[in-house]
């Protein structure tokens, strides 16, 4: 009966250092994973603050210098900016005619992020 326990022993001492060891890191992994997604968040929000009057701009002008700005946008912050003006799209009804549209249909064949519209 001794023998049994002694080998439970050998046994377990390993197996909880290991299993610990294991939690340990799978909670680190999940502090980092929060830090980093919250780094993500923090700087979407930056952007979003920063492009979010361009493309009001855009959206309710007629101007092609607000086009120009939205051209402007970096292509790493297009992502982005593309939200943005969905989202903007989504709030926004037009009437049955569409003769009141807001957004790119009312920019007809006008070619965003073209070079030959540069």
């Amino acid at each position: 009966m001794l023998g049994i326990a002694d080998a439970f022993r050998q046994v377990l001492v390993p197996f909880l250092l290991i299993g610990t060891a294991t939690l340990l890191f799978l909670l680190m992994v999940l502090i980092v994973q929060r830090l980093v997604r919250a780094a993500m968040g923090s700087r979407r929000a930056t952007i979003s603050r920063r492009y979010q009057p361009i493309i009001d701009a855009a959206l309710h002008s007629d101007t092609i210098s607000t086009l120009h700005a939205v051209l402007a946008i970096p292509t790493r912050h297009r992502r982005v900016a593309g939200e943005l003006l969905l989202a903007a799209g989504a709030t926004s009804t037009p009437d049955a005619g569409g003769s009141d549209r807001k957004g790119p249909s009312r920019w007809g064949s006008c070619a965003i992020g073209s070079r030959s519209a540069r």
